[in-house]
């Protein structure tokens, strides 16, 4: 990992989890290990902690995420390029 780059990690509580969400869990990050798109996070490493939390390192994204912007809309509209260019970023 370059030291000047920020990361991110996404902790999941395996504890927690049906059998089926873990599964899940484990196509997300084959997925991410696949995928190399400048407008798509990438994914850097996967390990599980001894708290038995699955932890997903990717890039950090300073502009968040499409959900949480959608969310802080609250009905209003975007443009019609905005949710393409967040969906894609």
């Amino acid at each position: 990992m370059k030291e000047d780059q920020l990361y991110a990690i996404k902790k999941v509580n395996l504890q927690e989890m049906s059998e089926r969400d873990c599964q899940a869990t484990e196509l997300e990050v084959e997925l991410l290990q696949k995928l190399r798109h400048t407008n798509i996070v990438t994914y850097k490493d996967s390990f599980i902690d001894e708290k038995n939390f699955f932890n997903i390192v990717m890039v950090y994204c300073s502009e968040g995420d499409l959900y949480t912007k959608i969310q802080n809309k609250r009905g209003g509209h975007f443009q019609e390029e905005v949710p393409l260019i967040n969906f894609t970023l």
